[in-house]
C-alpha cells in the first residue's frame, strides 16, 4: 500500500485528568481526526469538525461527501472543511442507528422526525412529510431500492425517545400511496421488532424479529402472509444495492459475526471477529470492516479481500477505526480515528511525519 505522510494538525485536545487512586496517574489525551484511503490506497487525514461525537454514524453521499448523523443532521466536506448543518428545524429527533436512509439515485435523504417519516431533497435540502399522525410515532424509514417502497416501523415509544423499543412494519407504496400494515397481531412480537426493508425484486419484506431467548432474522409477503424465519440467527440485516446479497449480523459485547447470503446460489458466507465496525457501499458489493487497528475491504462476489489500512502505519500502531464511511462506488473510504498525545507533549499520530 502506497501511504502518503502528512504533516501532523491539531485538530482538538482535552485536558489529562488525574485519576483519584494515584496522583502520579493521567489518563490519555485522545485526538480525533478523519482518515482517507482513496483508490489508490493513499492514506491522508482530515479535520474532525467541531460536532459531538455522541451516539455518531457517517455515511458517504453519491458525490462524495460525508452525512453526519446524532442529534442533528449534518454534510461534511473534508477537503474544504465546510460543515453544512440541515437539520429541520423542530423537525429531527435522533434515534439510535441507523436512523436514516438513502435512495439509490443518491437524491433523497430518509429520516424521522417527532413521530412523522420525512425526505429531504440533497440538492435544494428542501423536505417533505411522508407519513404522519397525531397518535403514532412513525421511526425508521428504509426505501426500497427501486424506489417505489417505503418501510418503517410503528415505535411504541413517545416520539422525542433517542432509542426504539420495537414496533411492527408498515409499507407506503409510493407509486399509489397505499400503506400496508403488517402487525402480527401480537404485541409481544411486534416489540421485538427494530428494523425492516423491502426487497422490491421478491415484493417481499425482511425484518429482524426477537423474543427472550433466540433472534431471527424473518420474511413474510407484503400482506404480511408467509412469515417465515430466514437462519442463521441475526441481530440485524440489510440488502446490497442491487439486490444480489443480504447481510446480517450477530453481536456480542466485544465483536461482530457477519453472515451475508448471495441471492443468486443461496449460500451464505462467514465473517468473524469483526470489531463491530462494518459497512456497505451504497452503490456496489463491497463490504468494509475492521478487526483490531486492520480496515479491509471484501468484494462479495468474488471474495476477494484487500488490507486497506495495516495495523502499523510508519513504524506506529494504527489505533482503530470507530466508524466506517465507504464511497458510493467501495472505491475509497474515510474512517473516524483518533491519536493519542502523550504526556510530553509529543503526538503518536501514525500520519505524522518522521
Amino acid at each position: 500500500m502506497l501511504i502518503a505522510l502528512l504533516t501532523f494538525i491539531t485538530l482538538t485536545s482535552t485536558a489529562c485528568l488525574k485519576n483519584k487512586d494515584d496522583d502520579n496517574y493521567t489518563y490519555p489525551n485522545y485526538v480525533y481526526y478523519i482518515a482517507h484511503v482513496d483508490s489508490l490506497g493513499q492514506l491522508s487525514s482530515y479535520d474532525f469538525p467541531a460536532l459531538s461525537r455522541t451516539n455518531l454514524t457517517l455515511d458517504r453521499l453519491k458525490d462524495g461527501r460525508i452525512l453526519m448523523v446524532h442529534d442533528s443532521l449534518h454534510v461534511y466536506n473534508p477537503i474544504s472543511g465546510v460543515l453544512t448543518d440541515i437539520t429541520p428545524i423542530g423537525s429531527y429527533s435522533y434515534l439510535s442507528s441507523p436512523a436514516i436512509d438513502l435512495s439509490l439515485d443518491g437524491k433523497w435523504l430518509y429520516f424521522g422526525g417527532w413521530g412523522k417519516i420525512r425526505r429531504m431533497n440533497l440538492g435544494s435540502y428542501a423536505y417533505e412529510t411522508l407519513v404522519d399522525s397525531t397518535s403514532m410515532n412513525f421511526v425508521r424509514p428504509r426505501i426500497s431500492k427501486d424506489g417505489r417502497y417505503l418501510c418503517y416501523l410503528r415505535s411504541t415509544d413517545s416520539s422525542g425517545y433517542y432509542s426504539h423499543s420495537g414496533g411492527y412494519p408498515s409499507v407506503l407504496d409510493m407509486f399509489n400511496h397505499n400503506i400496508f400494515s403488517l402487525s402480527s397481531g401480537v404485541a409481544s412480537t411486534d416489540r421485538g421488532i427494530k428494523n425492516a426493508w423491502v426487497d422490491h425484486l421478491q415484493e417481499a419484506v425482511y425484518y429482524n424479529s426477537s423474543d427472550n431467548i433466540n433472534k431471527y432474522l424473518m420474511r413474510m409477503n407484503l400482506d404480511g402472509t408467509q412469515r417465515s424465519v430466514v437462519p442463521p440467527y441475526q441481530v440485524w440485516s440489510q440488502q446490497s444495492f442491487d439486490g444480489r446479497f443480504i447481510l446480517g449480523s450477530v453481536e456480542n459485547y466485544v465483536s461482530t459475526t457477519l453472515y451475508y447470503r448471495d441471492n443468486l446460489s443461496m449460500v451464505w458466507n462467514v465473517v468473524s471477529g469483526i470489531s463491530r465496525n462494518y459497512a456497505l457501499a451504497r452503490g456496489a458489493n463491497f463490504l468494509f470492516y475492521s478487526i483490531g487497528n486492520k480496515v479491509y475491504r471484501l468484494n462479495l462476489e468474488t471474495g476477494e479481500r484487500k488490507t486497506l489500512i495495516p495495523g502499523v502505519i510508519n513504524g506506529k500502531p494504527y489505533p482503530g477505526s470507530a466508524l466506517l464511511a465507504p464511497g458510493w462506488d467501495g472505491k475509497d473510504l474515510y474512517l473516524l480515528t483518533n491519536y493519542q498525545v502523550q504526556t510530553d507533549k509529543t503526538s503518536s499520530h501514525p500520519l505524522e511525519l518522521q
